[in-house]
């Protein structure tokens, strides 16, 4: 078993509101974990407008499926409009 884990801060553009950035957030969330099967959860930046930090985790029988699989979800995010990932942490074991 080989575990991957991923943290992501991300920049928001043109959100007016903390209403407005966990709509985005919980979409963006939400579309990862029923697209790609994985677990996800919002992990910092709560009370900012301009900023989101998400974690992902995932589990697979081998290293070389959890790499396509965070690269996969970070071109996702990355390709999401209003949304720019600023720092990427990715550890796999």
């Amino acid at each position: 078993m080989n575990v991957g884990i991923v943290n992501v801060k991300l920049r928001l553009f043109g959100v007016n509101s903390l209403k407005e950035k966990r709509s985005i957030t919980r979409r963006l969330v939400n579309d990862i974990k029923s697209k790609y099967n994985v677990s996800i959860v919002e992990t910092g930046s709560r009370d900012s407008r301009h900023w989101a930090e998400i974690g992902i985790a995932l589990v697979a029988r081998d290293k070389a499926h959890i790499e396509r699989v965070i690269d996969s979800i970070t071109g996702y995010i990355e390709r999401t409009l209003g949304v720019e990932v600023e720092f990427l942490r990715k550890e796999v074991w």
